[in-house]
């Protein structure tokens, strides 16, 4: 900091100096500074216009700007966070170590709750990370849930459940509601008609409920569960006709009013390669596939909705514990074998996320009970890895918690186990993903290519236009939707203008969309429908425009995958301090020039 002030203010010293000393009659600044006196620079100032001496100082500081390898900060009051990087997160005000602790996000803020010392302690505690200051917040204890550690936590949009979980050994069946707008639980009575008395289980939230399935009930694996309803208050059972066969350590994801479960193991140890769609609206269950590219049977392994699919990988097979997966679509009911190749080694108890419409898999423990502080983020669409990178990573660990924040690019790491001491830690790590782009394949034999940054034709960079374009089989009409969020039906997209139909149907299909915001990510579908009606539709992609800082420009190439940087932004104090000071002087020197100040008068 104090480099950063002499190094900017030194144009804004010197020309304060020399502004009005009355050189001619021998008269000594006040300042001391001698030896600025007698200088030619001064004499000149002395003799200069307020309007002179402005622009010399406007001169001077751009010049020192420039070079100053500080220059950057000044004006910008924001930091920038490359993707593939690593941020510890602070320990001040942290909650103490624990594993087993539940968390969410709320769109602002981490909130963590509940765990385990390991040590047959557990906590009824909870507090609130702000990644944009690094900073931690107790949130209140009264009405809390009781002491426990492996409970379920989902986020409504507006609240946070906490349901189940154990203390020393013993199932405990209650949960609470707590509202961070007003800092208050509210408790969830296990009383209550309906309510479950599953262990083990699932949970899951499908607008509007709270949904458990599957685990025990009282030492026996169960396919039953119940779903629980925050506006009314109630518990409801869901239907078991043609439910998936009873099981345990399952896993479960949500997508639109839907829950998938899968896998896991029955009451005699046998791994599960089947699972079910359970439908919230019409209480009905659908059997998921079990023929061609299913998964390998397993436990402990992990499961989420990301690029329109269920992704299930890692964990425990019958041949030990693998890095494995298939990709699960509901529409089709057909499974897409994830690659190994770049892929994670072997593990489970891992931490799994959604990333854009990529998977982030991240820690846990491998072949040999080894810990890891690696992962991997898998686009679907492509079937790639990429590596996340190790430097400045947390620990090596297990069980720990993994929370998508900010605008579904930044995941944080807390807590967990970890493998040099054993014990559990209360550290962690902000993970800036990038986002991995693909070559998506459209349905019906119809292929896309993507090219970022370019407009047709030319090698010159654009920050408002992209260029999308792709090939059919067959002669067809072109269209593109995009928007800035991912989830169309949620978030309806733009519309690009229906063209090449009917006589001027082709196979080269090619958009180009103007008028986008520079630096700014968007998600894209690109669609096709032939003269038979048929319809083709891309698996939704992303691509990020030009910031306006003269980009470097590098052709994309159209097989190989590269990597969109996302810039995270937070607040630079520096920058503004600078800048506090930096209207002081300017503000101090128009004065002294208009009233033709002397500096030892006013110092005197």
């Amino acid at each position: 900091m104090l480099i950063e002030l002499v190094y900017f203010m030194l144009p804004t010293a010197l020309i304060l100096v020399g502004v009005d000393m009355d050189i001619s009659r021998g008269q000594k600044p006040s300042l001391g500074l001698t030896s600025y006196s007698n200088t030619a620079f001064v004499r000149m100032l002395k003799r200069a216009s307020f309007q002179k001496r402005f622009a010399a100082f406007t001169i001077l500081f751009m010049f020192f700007q420039i070079l100053s390898p500080f220059g950057s900060l000044i004006g910008t009051g924001k930091i920038q966070a490359s993707p593939n990087t690593w941020i510890p997160i602070t320990e001040t005000g942290a909650p103490s170590a624990r594993l087993g602790q539940s968390s969410v996000w709320t769109g602002t803020e981490m909130i963590v709750w509940g765990g385990s010392d390991n040590n047959n302690g557990y906590f009824s505690d909870g507090y609130k990370f702000n990644p944009k200051d690094d900073s931690w917040t107790a949130i209140s204890s009264i009405n809390a849930p009781t002491a426990r550690a492996y409970q379920q936590a989902v986020w409504t949009g507006t609240k946070m459940i906490i349901w189940g979980g154990s203390n020393n050994n013993s199932e405990i069946l209650d949960g609470g509601i707590y509202d961070p707008s007003n800092d208050t639980w509210t408790a969830i009575d296990a009383s209550l008609p309906n309510s479950p008395t599953n262990s083990k289980y699932t949970a899951v939230w499908v607008d509007p409920y709270f949904i458990v399935w599957g685990g025990y009930i009282e030492g026996s694996t169960t396919s039953s569960g119940a779903k629980y309803s925050p506006i009314t208050g109630n518990w409801s059972s869901i239907s078991t006709l043609d439910a998936p066969k009873a099981r345990f350590s399952h896993t479960a994801v949500s997508t639109d009013n839907k829950m998938i479960v899968w896998g896991g193991s029955d009451a005699a140890s046998n791994l599960l390669n089947t699972g079910g769609i359970y439908d919230v609206v019409s209480d009905t269950w659908m059997a998921t596939s079990t023929l061609t590219n299913v998964p390998a049977a397993r436990v402990e392994h992990t499961a989420v909705w990301a690029g329109g699919r269920m992704i299930v990988w890692g964990g425990e097979t019958f041949n030990g514990i693998t890095n494995t997966g298939s990709a699960y679509d509901p529409i089709t009911n057909t499974w897409a074998t994830t690659t190994t190749t770049d892929a994670p080694l072997p593990r489970k108890n891992h931490s799994v996320s959604r990333v854009g419409t990529n998977m982030v898999v991240w820690g846990g423990n491998g072949i040999e009970d080894n810990y890891f502080n690696t992962g991997g983020i898998y686009n679907p669409s492509s079937d790639i890895w990429a590596a996340t990178t190790t430097e400045n990573a947390p620990s090596p660990r297990k069980m720990q918690t993994m929370t998508i924040a900010e605008t579904d690019s930044r995941l944080i790491i807390f807590g967990g186990l970890d493998v040099t001491t054993g014990e559990p830690v209360n550290t962690g790590g902000i993970y800036t993903a990038p986002l991995v782009e693909n070559n998506p394949v459209l349905p019906a034999e119809t292929t896309a290519t993507l090219t970022v940054g370019h407009d047709h034709g030319n090698s010159g960079a654009s920050t408002d236009t992209v260029n999308i374009f792709w090939d059919t089989d067959v002669l067809s009409s072109t269209q593109v939707e995009y928007g800035t969020n991912s989830d169309f039906d949620l978030y309806p997209p733009t519309q690009t203008p229906l063209k090449d139909t009917g006589a001027n149907m082709t196979k080269s299909h090619l958009v180009n969309i103007t008028g986008l915001s520079p630096g700014t990510l968007y998600y894209f579908k690109a669609i096709s429908v032939d003269a038979d009606g048929n319809v083709s539709e891309s698996l939704c992609s992303a691509i990020e425009t030009y910031p306006t800082t003269n980009p470097t420009i590098t052709p994309a190439p159209t097989a190989t995958p590269t990597v969109t940087k996302l810039p995270i932004s937070g607040t630079d104090v520096t920058g503004i301090i600078l800048n506090i000071i930096l209207a002081f002087f300017v503000l101090s020197l128009a004065v002294l020039a208009s009233k033709k100040t002397r500096y030892s008068d006013v110092l005197n």
